[in-house]
């Protein structure tokens, strides 16, 4: 009877050992508000508290629900989700803004809005905050945010998420033929940094440096993708 409790014993040390060299995520995002606001758009801050975890540089992610499924960001329904770029050096107890725009609902339509992080290779470093809710008018409604808040308007960050099962990055953008560096799994969420002459191929934040995905009919881009510099291997 002792040789399996020992054995048990001995996985829960090594689980607790593996454990042990992981920092848990912490909130690194808070204190939600909600600026100029109505049916079709909404413009939110959120304040960083500089304590990230993970690679730099870090995201600011706005997601909408408007269907009051408690769903954030689902693209079935129309429902945005928005990054802005937050450093890796931008000082603790700033604001950054981000504006979401949808099709126009309804006036009277309740609408919640939310925020997390993410680090450079789409990694969550932070939970969805507790959701704001506002129903909307046609006529704006303004909540006059204060002249000394410390907020910036970072750039908005380019970002791609996976929509395939598996995504090869490669070394450069020469073709599939090329050196295979990693991979991505559906769904994850990459900074882009540069792009190809033709556009179908991403420059991406990978790992601690830079690879390339062939986008195009593998990834779905959010942002201003041409403000882009064309990059070469």
């Amino acid at each position: 009877m002792r040789t399996p409790l020992i054995k048990v014993m001995a996985a829960l040390l090594v689980a607790l050992a593996v454990l042990g060299t992981h920092s848990p995520a912490r909130a690194n995002v808070n204190m939600l508000i909600l600026g100029r606001r109505n049916c079709e758009s909404v413009t939110a801050f959120v304040k960083y508290d500089g304590g990230s975890v993970g690679g730099p540089p870090y995201l600011a992610a706005f997601a909408i629900d408007l269907n009051g499924d408690g769903v954030f960001g689902d693209s079935t329904a129309n429902e945005k989700t928005i990054f802005t770029r937050l450093g890796p050096n931008t000082t603790p107890a700033t604001f950054a803004r981000g504006i979401i725009r949808f099709p126009f609902v309804p006036e009277g339509t309740e609408i919640a809005v939310t925020a997390y992080e993410l680090d450079s290779v789409g990694n969550r470093t932070s939970p969805l905050l507790p959701p704001v809710r506002f129903t909307c008018t046609n006529y704006p409604q303004i909540n006059q945010i204060p002249a000394s808040l410390p907020y910036i308007i970072p750039n908005v960050a380019v970002t791609a998420r996976v929509r395939v099962g598996a995504l090869n990055v490669f070394a450069s953008n020469k073709g599939l033929e090329d050196e295979i560096v990693g991979g991505l799994a559906l769904g994850t969420v990459v900074t882009a940094v540069g792009r190809n002459t033709r556009g179908d191929w991403l420059q991406i934040l990978y790992g601690n440096g830079t690879g390339w995905i062939m986008w195009n009919t593998n990834a779905i881009v959010f942002g201003p993708y041409k403000s882009l510099p064309i990059t070469q291997p």
